[in-house]
């Protein structure tokens, strides 16, 4: 059994006074079981004074994490704020490692050998830097394949700047803004991942399938280009940069598992969609809303799936910074849905995510690990 509380601080400079807010908080030492981690997740302000640093070398525990937009427990939620989630458990070991070249398969497998202990583990969370020079989802797939598809959820780190320059990840007490940081659960662990599917915008009433592709560019739908099919369901013929970020497209691998959403990152020449995610052919593709009233239904029907599992004892949620975004910072209905649906019994830890990453459940419920954009994840433990 694994056990989680929760500590925050709003002490960006004095990282001593910060340290003690979070150890009293956490009821240090009185409240560890045998063995202990942590996840952490901070304000890129905290990593520019030290302060995170400071935290996560003199924590009793080792702590993975990154940079967000915005924090949430159950007692605080703010802008500017570094919280820690602590896990502890008599039966379930953890461990931590930080992949430095996350594009490389080997430095990815060496990592995790070094890390690894007796058996599969039950869950990973990753937090993987948005700087990284190859797709978010080629890193989750060279993880897949080293820790023999062991589920694996988690983040893409986020900041407040235009170009994401103070992004980074930190694994105990070392950060990078180009590395994976992770944390391995090992033993009788059974996690539950949710997420709810977005609306999707009538497409003009007509299935549209990806007859073509390459990796992560959508090469022709229904047969024709890619830019062709925006036409067709309503967008103008060269789209500019600002009209393709805000289109959030749903993939349906048709295996069984819900849509995944996914952004849209631009366009060639030749009129191919570049996106953020690997697309096979014979997906079915289809355009989804992101508004107000989408992310408070995505946040309820994601909590009522994830806390109706069995055994929920604690939550990790990482909804997309466009949730964030579209509340225009102001997520007091968010944490209103969350506390009525928990009802003050499970602790639980929400940040914005620059990308999202939450196995999905086939028809067999086999889990295949994906990469997300757009919506509200959810872990219970």
């Amino acid at each position: 059994m694994i056990e989680m509380k929760t500590a925050y601080t709003l002490e960006v400079d004095d990282g001593e006074y910060a340290l003690e807010e979070i150890l009293t908080q956490l009821g240090l030492p009185h409240s560890q079981r045998a063995f202990s981690a942590g996840i952490m997740m901070f304000h890129p302000d905290y990593a520019e004074t030290g302060t995170a640093q400071k935290i996560a070398e003199e924590l009793p525990f080792d702590v993975v994490g990154c940079t967000t937009m915005a924090n949430m427990t159950p007692d605080m939620d703010d802008s500017l704020l570094l919280s820690v989630s602590l896990y502890t458990s008599d039966d379930v070991r953890f461990s931590t490692f930080l992949v430095e070249d996350p594009q490389n398969s080997e430095s990815i497998e060496k990592a995790y050998g070094e890390a690894k202990a007796e058996g599969k583990p039950g869950l990973i969370t990753a937090f993987v830097s948005q700087k990284i020079p190859v797709s978010i989802e080629e890193v989750l797939g060279n993880m897949d394949k080293a820790t023999g598809n062991a589920p694996i959820f988690g983040l893409c780190s986020v900041d407040h700047t235009s170009d994401l320059s103070a992004c980074c990840v930190i694994c105990n007490g070392k950060t990078s803004d180009t590395a994976t940081a992770a944390l391995a659960f090992w033993g009788d662990v059974d996690p539950v991942f949710c997420y709810s599917e977005l609306n999707e915008v009538s497409t003009r009433n007509k299935k549209a399938y990806i007859t073509k592709s390459d990796g992560r560019e959508i090469i022709e739908v229904n047969d024709m280009s890619f830019g062709e099919y925006l036409h067709f369901v309503g967008f103008s013929k060269q789209p500019s940069v600002e009209e393709l970020g805000g289109i959030p497209l749903l993939i349906d691998y048709c295996d069984g598992t819900a849509p995944v959403a996914c952004g849209l990152q631009g366009l060639t020449e030749d009129g191919h969609g570049i996106v953020s995610i690997i697309v096979p052919e014979g997906a079915t593709i289809g355009i989804g809303t992101v508004e107000r009233r989408d992310v408070l239904r995505l946040t309820e029907d994601t909590l009522k799936q994830v806390i109706g599992s069995k055994g929920c004892r604690s939550l990790i949620l990482f909804p997309c910074v466009s949730h964030y975004l579209v509340l225009n910072t102001l997520t007091q209905d968010q944490k209103e849905i969350i506390a009525e649906l928990t009802e003050g019994r499970v602790p639980y830890h929400l940040a914005y995510a620059g990308g999202e990453i939450c196995p999905a459940y086939d028809s067999d419920g086999v889990l295949h690990n994906r990469f997300h954009n757009y919506t509200f994840v959810a872990c219970a433990l």
